[in-house]
């Protein structure tokens, strides 16, 4: 059995309903010109706060490239003055043993004398002491003495960053020093002081110290190519003119 329902449909609004859609539309236009005029009044006030916060960022930014190229310089300084103090005894300690003729000092620290461990994995600390580096050799003195004659050194190894091996012709182990302060300067002095001894058999000695001036100043020229850049001014300042430079 089939009934059939005629059904009218009217889609005609009335005023009412078509009072409250154009209030509707006019509060959503009214919260996008709220919105607009709100981030138009603040834009100034995020753009002064983004400039503030990239201002400080780019001094933390200069002041740690100031300290590195500090001491970049002060290496290569370093390493430029070596030896240019007379071979005088002045200076030198009586536990150090007699100072061979002429032999001056060129840098001191606190060290400690080390070998290679069983099975050549690790390193074994014999002594603790002071390591002296001179024209003549790298003496070590602490409970015991030993020294490494430049005219005797055969071969000569910097492991890690503390680390010096060294093998003479007057004994058959190698053993080294293991540097407790400024590793740097100290490896740069024992560089330094093997490159300007007469030639031998290790092929450092007599090398000259051109090579690691060259190499310390190519630092600097490759830090300074990494000096950080001043930040983008705000887009307003850039608009109205008003860009200050910073000091």
């Amino acid at each position: 059995m089939r009934r059939e329902l005629s059904v009218a449909v009217d889609d005609q609004l009335t005023t009412g309903e078509w009072l409250v859609l154009l209030v509707k539309v006019l509060l959503v236009l009214a919260l996008l010109v709220a919105a607009w005029y709100i981030h138009r009044r603040t834009r100034p006030a995020r753009e002064a706060r983004r400039a503030r916060l990239a201002a400080e960022q780019y001094e933390r930014q200069l002041r740690a490239w100031e300290q590195e190229r500090e001491r970049l310089v002060q290496l290569a300084e370093f390493a430029a003055e070596l030896g240019s103090g007379e071979g005088t005894s002045d200076g030198w300690m009586a536990d150090w043993g007699k100072r061979k003729r002429g032999e001056s000092v060129w840098w001191m620290t606190d060290a400690e004398m080390v070998e290679p461990a069983a099975g050549g994995q690790d390193i074994a600390v014999r002594d603790s002491g002071t390591l002296v580096v001179t024209a003549q050799r790298v003496l070590f003195v602490g409970r015991s003495r030993r020294e490494w004659l430049y005219a005797k050194l055969l071969r000569v190894e910097h492991s890690g960053q503390d680390i010096t091996w060294m093998q003479v012709t007057n004994r058959i182990n190698v053993s080294g020093v293991r540097y407790r302060r400024e590793p740097e300067k100290t490896r740069i002095a024992i560089e330094s002081a093997i490159a300007e001894a007469p030639s031998g058999q290790a092929p450092e000695l007599g090398a000259g110290r051109g090579a690691l001036l060259t190499r310390l100043r190519r630092a600097i020229t490759a830090h300074d190519r990494q000096r950080p850049s001043l930040p983008e001014p705000p887009a307003l300042a850039r608009q109205t003119g008003t860009v200050t430079s910073a000091a």
